[in-house]
């Protein structure tokens, strides 16, 4: 998807289940509908809506039996996303390595962050018997400390540094292992208290976060004999450590968006089949009842208007 400054991704949702029953009028309904019961659901989270209104292009998106909000607005009644900015008070690094609202959760006043992401929901979903997708997107830093590598390894140095604040005479191993463990704990917190949040005021919503669960595929491996992108052992134990997460979810958003360096190849199955593999095994994981999985896909490769080729059987 993106980075916390900005919000472009173009995704089509392919919904993996079967939903309740719809029944729509022609008139705006009093209540927000259900989404329609297919076997095989795709739900539009494109902001396509100037389209058709500043270019008279018709998408015809119902022809294809894909669900998309009234007049394909980017937020309605059927998809709603949640960026960095629109929940709360989110830390984060910006690109500038300047930190948002303290860079990290152990900073964060959670009183205040409920109180505007109580706001930020009521306005973003006015509906409280709203019943469609409800995406959280938070990418700027994942609550396993070990998946901060790279640029979001910022977050690891500013725990370091928050640790050693306050105690300049531990040892190096002492302040990392402190550091590791407030910061699990204070993203733990932000996680789960903001999605209760969000159920409590909007209980119908399928809530979730974007990205959850990732299984870190990129790489070929071998998978009973065959070359294949299995997910790492190690990805599949981070999973583990998480899931607080998905049983506090009511849906999960993994991605199964696609490099171009799948096109045209049946290596992009072998992708795709993991991925979903593991969210349907982390939803297996809950105690409590079952929950849909929602793919995220685009009609594009990653970093291209290549758009997606067939892969025949």
């Amino acid at each position: 998807m993106t980075s916390p400054k900005k919000v472009t991704p173009y995704a089509v949702i392919f919904v993996l289940r079967v939903v309740e029953v719809c029944t729509q009028s022609a008139t705006v309904p009093l209540v927000s509908p259900p989404l329609p019961s297919r076997p095989f659901l795709a739900v539009w989270n494109v902001p396509s809506e100037k389209c058709g209104s500043d270019f008279g292009v018709d998408l015809s998106l119902d022809s294809y039996n894909i669900v998309s909000n009234p007049d394909q607005k980017w937020n309605g009644t059927y998809m709603t996303i949640f960026y960095s900015q629109q929940m709360g008070l989110y830390p984060y690094y910006d690109d500038d390595n300047m930190p948002i609202n303290g860079g990290i959760p152990q900073v964060v006043n959670m009183t205040a962050h409920l109180a505007k992401a109580a706001e930020d929901i009521r306005t973003l979903i006015s509906d409280p018997d709203y019943r469609g997708l409800a995406v959280i997107d938070w990418e700027g830093w994942k609550p396993v400390w070990n998946r901060n590598w790279d640029t979001k390894a910022i977050y690891k140095n500013a725990s370091r540094s928050l640790v050693e604040k306050h105690h300049p005479d531990w040892r190096k191993e002492k302040i990392e292992a402190a550091a590791k463990a407030e910061f699990e704990a204070a993203g733990r917190t932000m996680f789960t208290e903001t999605i209760l949040l969000a159920r409590k005021l909007r209980p119908k919503a399928h809530w979730g976060y974007y990205l959850f669960p990732d299984c870190y595929n990129y790489k070929k491996s071998t998978y009973n004999g065959t070359a294949a992108y299995s997910c790492p052992q190690i990805e599949l134990e981070r999973n583990n450590q998480i899931q607080w997460l998905f049983q506090d979810s009511t849906a999960l958003y993994p991605s199964i968006y696609l490099s171009s360096r799948f096109e045209q190849t049946e290596d992009s199955r072998w992708f795709v089949y993991f991925r979903m593999k593991e969210a349907f095994r982390m939803r297996a994981s809950r105690k409590e009842q079952s929950i849909p999985v929602f793919a995220y896909t685009r009609f594009v490769y990653e970093e291209t208007r290549e758009y997606l080729t067939k892969v025949c059987a």
